[in-house]
């Protein structure tokens, strides 16, 4: 699938694509939309429509079934014609969708019309695997489904070996893999199980299991965890529960909301972090409905630290939430990141109140002579020293911080960091490692590039101020700005209330680092 650039997008995007694919500010992309229609108006195509929307993504409707249900009961369900369903895939054959999305699906015959769809577009499907309603009530019958009652050729099973990703609930991954699931351990497995049926990847819901004791839905605990696996990915999407009885529609929502992560161009493991977010936000927005229990409310995309579900690896599952120090009232401000201590004994008499010591061409004694000195020289301008990596030897020596990048999160012993009380900064570049960052509860979270930098090569577009915006926005942790900025942009950036700016080259490669830095400082001190 060629990934797209959506300008359009309030959110910056996630993965390097081709600029030459750039939407227009004035063009939307589409999600091609299999689902039934509810007359509640809570569920299924109506819901669809509603969470795309809500993304600034057009919704391309093709109606499987017309069901009459409410709350309690499900009173009809009438699967759409062959005649009707082949007319409304021809009449939206014009447009060129981005990614698909189904929902309920009537027949075998409509699955496998929506796999020769999927086939010839050659884009992502998210498949979320219907069969009952909220209310109890069953949607499909799968020996009606299958003429030759074989099932293996049922809905889901058919759908499942097409789809980029799979989102059934509990009860439905049970289904499919023909055992309980009591347990994580029998999450997982089932996981295994569904990519062994073909599935790409797998999302199974915890709605229907809140607790490590296994006990479904009679003793809720205080958080819920999805599960996503893939060859690639493995990991947990944790959120505190949400104490609410107006949840419907929250599958169809699901997967409408990470098919329009897709279409909007992010990549898969992005878009279901962003999928859970507007799931967690539309659950804390829902109302109810003429003194009816309601459904999940979407409305526009996820923007607050509250819906950010904090991500955690599959081995791990569960992760000492306690926070790391915070770096206090005073912001991080201008932020240089130098390579030797040196460069501390030039840009700490100018004023600079935090710094990052990050080296990558020294080891052993070396290497722990230059940390010392940094620290040392810290200390007597009681300015804030991160140390990029070697967290071991910042322990021992007692300096102010760490900084780690996303690949060193799973070598370091952060329990240690933190024991140890120092703080902990954390880079991040997209929606999926600030879910992961946001696990640790760092001191403050490092986001970028905001512009392309030439410090090294990264897969990421470049987030630009409006994308930064974003996630000043979003995030209550202190927010770090990195990559690309220069003296005109950094001004931009502070006036958005960024805590730092991370400079790299900006300063150690000026011709006059003392004439820029004392620049930089005017601006963040504004």
């Amino acid at each position: 699938m060629n990934v797209v650039n959506s300008v359009s997008n309030p959110v910056a995007l996630t993965n390097k694509v081709s600029l030459t694919n750039k939407v227009s500010l004035t063009n939307k992309v589409s999600v091609l939309t299999f689902s039934g229609s509810d007359s509640a108006g809570l569920a299924g195509m109506q819901m669809d429509s509603k969470v795309q929307h809500a993304f600034g993504v057009h919704c391309l409707s093709v109606l499987t079934a017309v069901t009459a249900q409410n709350n309690q009961h499900t009173f009809l369900v009438q699967a759409v014609g062959p005649q009707m369903f082949a007319a409304q895939l021809k009449a939206v054959a014009v447009f060129t969708p981005k990614a698909m999305k189904c929902g309920l699906v009537a027949n075998v015959q409509q699955a496998q019309l929506i796999i020769d769809t999927q086939k010839k577009l050659g884009i992502a499907l998210i498949c979320d695997p219907v069969s009952h309603a909220t209310n109890g009530g069953a949607l499909n019958n799968e020996a009606e489904l299958d003429g030759e009652g074989n099932s293996n050729k049922s809905v889901q099973n058919l759908l499942l070996a097409h789809s980029t990703l799979f989102t059934p609930n509990i009860p439905e991954a049970e289904k499919l893999v023909g055992f309980a699931i009591k347990d994580s351990f029998h999450i997982i497995k089932a996981a295994k199980a569904l990519l062994k049926m073909g599935a790409q990847a797998v999302l199974i819901k915890g709605g229907h299991r809140l607790n490590d004791e296994g006990i479904i839905k009679d003793n809720p605990s205080t958080y819920s965890q999805d599960y996503f696996h893939s060859v690639q990915n493995q990991f947990w999407l944790q959120s505190d529960s949400i104490n609410t009885l107006h949840t419907r529609g929250t599958g169809c929502a699901l997967a409408s909301a990470i098919a329009s992560g897709i279409a909007l161009g992010y990549c898969l493991k992005d878009a279901v972090v962003m999928g859970k977010m507007a799931i967690t936000q539309g659950l804390l927005n829902a109302q109810g409905v003429d003194g009816e229990k309601g459904a999940v409310q979407i409305n526009r995309v996820p923007d607050t630290q509250v819906s950010l579900p904090r991500l955690i690896c599959a081995q791990t599952q569960t992760q000492e939430n306690m926070p790391f120090p915070d770096i206090g009232d005073t912001p991080l401000g201008l932020y240089p990141i130098v390579e030797r201590a040196a460069w501390l004994e030039q840009l700490l008499p100018l004023g600079v109140s935090t710094i990052q010591l990050r080296v990558k061409d020294l080891i052993g004694q070396a290497l722990e002579d230059e940390i010392c000195l940094a620290i040392a020289i810290a200390t007597r301008y009681q300015c804030r020293l991160f140390i990029n990596d070697y967290w071991q030897l910042a322990i021992q020596h007692g300096a102010y911080g760490v900084h780690l990048g996303q690949e060193d999160l799973a070598e370091a012993q952060i329990q240690q960091i933190r024991r140890a009380g120092l703080r902990l900064g954390i880079s991040t570049h997209c929606h999926f490692e600030v879910a992961k960052a946001h696990a640790y509860r760092p001191s403050y979270i490092a986001y970028g590039p905001v512009f392309p930098t030439k410090s090294k090569d990264m897969p990421w577009v470049p987030q630009g101020v409006k994308g930064l915006a974003y996630w000043q926005k979003l995030l209550d942790y202190p927010l770090v700005a990195i990559g690309g900025i220069d003296l005109e942009s950094a001004k931009d950036i502070h006036a958005l209330g960024v805590s730092g700016i991370g400079m790299i080259s900006q300063i150690t490669q000026a011709q006059d680092p003392i004439a820029v830095t004392n620049a930089l400082l005017a601006i963040t001190r504004s």
